[in-house]
This record gives C-alpha cells, structure tokens and sequence, in this order.
C-alpha cells in the first residue's frame, strides 16, 4: 500500500501528540508526588522541631535525643526521596549521565548497609550479605547504590520485627544475578503484577506504617533497564519476598 507524505508527515505529528501527552502526564506525576510525599515528613520535622522548642528546658536528654533522631530520620528520608525525583526526571527526559565501570559488588553493598542499619536496628531486623567478595559487575556506582537502596529499604519497611532479610548473587557467563530476600509480610498477586508499570504507583504502608512514594520500585525499573538487565518479583502474602536483577558480569 503506498503512503503519501502527507500520511507519513500525519503519523510522525501523532507519534510527536502521543509523546507529549506522556511527558505531561509524567509532569503531573511529580507534581503529585512532591505535594503529596513531600508534605507528609516535613510536618513531621516541623511538628517535633516545635515539640523540642517548646519544652528545650524541661525534657531531659533521652527525649531530647529521642525527638533529635526522629528529626534526622525525617531529614534523611525526605533527602532520598528529592534525590530519587531527580534521577528519575532526569532518566525520563535523557539528561542522565551513564558510567559504567568494574565495581567490587560487596564494597557497593557494604556502603549501603551503613546507610539503612538504623533503619534495620529500629526493628531488630538482621541484614546478610551471602556474595562472594570477589564478585565484580559492570554498573554504573551512583545507580546500583539507587536501586540496592530502594530494594533493602522496601525489605526493611515490609518486614516485620525481628526478621531477615538476605543477598546473594548468582553468576553465570554474563550476568549477575542479585536477589534481595526478606521474611517480611508478602505481596498480594494483584499488586505484584503491577510493581514495575510505570503507568501505575503502587504505594502500601509498612509494619509500621511506614510511607512512601512508590516511585522507587519504577526507578530501579528504569535504572536496571539502562545497564542492560532485568528486574522482577516472587511473592506470597505472609511468605516473604524476594526481588532480583541481573547486571553484566565481569570475570577476574
């Protein structure tokens, strides 16, 4: 069938409309996001910041301290949460820089485990890495930090006191695969099938009611995708969780 090129010219316009509605709706996304995610834990800072200096000369230490953790883990959260939007708007329009390199799996991990041991500590959960130290991928350092951060800190807020959560890796001719386990409370099929749709944001509360944003499963989606693997999801209500991805592998 011939196609005049008034037809093509019609068709590349259409591609162009379709590409634009779906760059406004992303806008709108994350404008939702930050009005919504962004206030919740700023009132809890400025609520607790107005506890402590209300009462400065009559708490003793230990509520001092108290409230001054809170602050920082509020501080911190909502920190990781600004850093997650910008990644992802910047994956989303191309203007994220990729630089991938040999990396030590086991010292990323490490690193990262630093970062969420209070998060595990506040609800006695244990974190083990079982991957051989001379485990060693091609990735980008800053992404594999973002997704490794996410996929823990999702074990850690749906799991439990006193649980598990482990990784390990599996190697083959060319890829790693990372599986990060935990015993926590599982995921219902009809939100597991859902997880990485970026057209859908799935965000439940924690065992502790935890909140979030739902964007960091659809990062690590976008991030993992970029290095050239895959990202996916095995769950069971009440029978934990397990998410994997494969990243290139490099023998030494």
């Amino acid at each position: 069938m011939y196609i005049t090129d008034r037809e093509k010219a019609a068709h590349i316009i259409e591609k162009q409309n379709d590409e634009l509605i779906k760059l406004n709706t992303d806008k709108d996304r994350f404008m939702s996001i930050l009005a919504h995610d962004l206030k919740s834990p700023f009132h809890s800072i400025l609520g607790l910041l107005d506890l402590l200096a209300e009462n400065i000369n009559s708490f003793d230490t230990k509520e001092i301290t108290d409230i001054i953790n809170q602050v920082n883990n509020s501080a911190h959260k909502t920190f990781n949460l600004l850093d997650d939007l910008l990644l992802w708007i910047n994956a989303r329009s191309g203007k994220l820089v990729f630089d991938p390199q040999e990396l030590n799996f086991s010292e990323i991990f490490n690193d990262i485990k630093r970062d969420l041991d209070s998060l595990a500590r506040n609800k006695n959960i244990q974190i083990i890495e079982l991957v051989s130290f001379d485990t060693f991928i091609l990735a980008d350092k800053n992404i594999l930090k973002t997704v490794l951060r996410n996929l823990i800190s999702n074990a850690i807020k749906f799991t439990d006191q006193n649980g598990l959560i482990t990784i390990n890796a599996e190697s083959d001719s060319e890829f790693v695969t990372v599986l990060v386990s935990d015993t926590g409370i599982g995921i219902e099929q009809i939100d597991l099938v859902r997880l990485f749709d970026t057209h859908r944001r799935i965000s439940t509360p924690g065992t502790r009611n935890e909140t979030g944003t739902g964007l960091g499963l659809l990062l690590c989606k976008e991030f993992i995708d970029r290095l050239g693997g895959r990202i996916w999801a095995e769950s069971e209500p009440g029978k934990g969780s397990k998410f994997s991805f494969t990243v290139p592998y490099i023998k030494n």
